[in-house]
């Protein structure tokens, strides 16, 4: 009874983080060899299917790959519509974060509450090299999240509005992400204000999900541009960017 249960946990973890893992998982258990030989086979067998297979089967059901950070790539969390591709494929300086899986409508990406149809893809904020004073491509965490942009004292505060109303999740990934890069990276803001600016003239793009207190202190005006709400996590480290 404990095997079949741990089964299923790293089934259902797998398939959470990856959409095929647990499916790997259960074909490389099935080989009658060794445990430590059968975790050898899944990462085998979960790089030809991440890397060959489906690629092509996702183009064939309408969505396609963009270049993104490592860990949304390998987790195979970067794939869109080919109408979003084509939003930012021309746009010069993006790292793209999480987008959507690449099958099923409705699927969950967690911790993302919308991302399970091929039109929302994140965005990661432009930054500043404080080592060198120059712009950079690099991003200032491991996974692109987690490192954000507070309120100052005078604008508007919705992180500690959504701590007030209980929503622990708010800023759950401040948790998970090692803050020690912030010393070594600075938002441009300028350069991330010039982003928004290309996305929303854009008219493709539908709606941008930012933190208010950002929107206010880059002047955007812009009804494309929204707040998330408090039952999602914070948009003060990356953009949210949707076509439909």
């Amino acid at each position: 009874m404990g095997r079949v249960f741990l089964i299923i946990l790293v089934f259902i973890l797998l398939t959470m983080l990856s959409q095929i893992g647990g499916l790997v998982y259960l074909l490389a258990i099935c080989i009658p060899v060794k445990r430590i030989s059968q975790f050898f086979i899944f990462l085998v067998l979960y790089a030809i299917t991440s890397y060959g297979i489906v690629p092509m089967i996702a183009r064939e059901t309408g969505r396609v790959q963009v270049r993104s950070t490592f860990i949304s790539t390998i987790l195979n969390r970067n794939y869109v519509r080919p109408d979003l591709k084509a939003v930012i494929v021309d746009m010069e300086n993006v790292n793209c974060l999480d987008a959507n899986f690449p099958f099923i409508n409705g699927f969950p990406l967690f911790p993302h509450l919308s991302h399970n149809d091929g039109y929302k893809l994140d965005i990661a904020f432009r930054y500043i090299d404080k080592r060198t004073n120059k712009e950079t491509d690099q991003i200032p965490s491991w996974n692109g999240y987690g490192i954000y942009e507070e309120p100052l004292p005078h604008e508007v505060n919705m992180p500690a509005e959504c701590e007030r109303k209980g929503r622990w999740q708010y800023s759950l990934l401040h948790y998970i992400t090692p803050q020690s890069s912030r010393e070594n990276y600075k938002l441009d803001l300028a350069g991330t204000k010039a982003l928004i600016l290309k996305l929303v003239a854009n008219p493709s793009v539908k709606k941008i999900f930012l933190e208010p207190h950002l929107k206010s202190r880059m002047a955007i005006e812009s009804d494309k541009i929204r707040y998330q709400g408090c039952k999602a996590v914070r948009h003060d480290d990356h953009i949210h960017v949707e076509i439909q």
